[in-house]
């Protein structure tokens, strides 16, 4: 009898393993199916929205081109004394087009600034604020001095390097 009890009971061990590792395996599989399936739906959910931002971060971080201008040495238009200014411009550009299309005006352009510049005084000019509207000023003649509608959207900022009034 002892014997009969010993024998019964691995036979059920037996049996009760393979119950037990069928539940493992199909738990494992339903896991592994489940990550596999948020896995593939984060990577396409991912993958188009980092193909979406591609076209515009390579927009936004397309480097811009500098085109230096030589010295301008002006007189302003001061009443009660002779004040000069020396400043040196950086015209801010998209491409090498728009600097091919401003080396092309050059004269037009040197021509434009000194008008411009020989029209302010020194009060107008000293404060930051003048400075920034000076380069406004600057960027509105330029734009409109290129040919071609979209000529002028090539031009950025309008950057003084240099400046100086005595």
């Amino acid at each position: 009898m002892a014997n009969e009890a010993a024998a019964t009971v691995p036979s059920e061990v037996a049996e009760g393993k393979p119950a037990k590792s069928k539940k493992l395996l199909i738990i494992g599989a339903i896991a592994g199916l489940l990550l596999c399936c948020g896995g593939a739906a984060y990577f396409f959910l991912h993958k188009s929205h980092a193909d979406e931002a591609k076209p515009a971060e390579a927009a936004a971080h397309k480097q811009p081109v500098y085109l230096p201008l030589e010295t301008f040495t002006v007189n302003l238009r001061d009443a009660d004394q002779e004040r000069f200014l020396q400043v040196i411009i950086n015209l801010e550009v998209t491409d090498n087009a728009v600097v091919d299309a401003f080396k092309k005006q050059m004269p037009a352009v040197r021509s434009h600034i000194l008008l411009l510049l020989t029209s302010k005084t020194s009060a107008e000019l000293v404060p930051r604020e003048g400075k920034e509207k000076l380069s406004a000023e600057i960027a509105t003649d330029l734009r409109a001095l290129l040919e071609g509608p979209d000529a002028g959207k090539g031009l950025g900022q309008v950057l003084f390097t240099h400046f100086v009034i005595q």
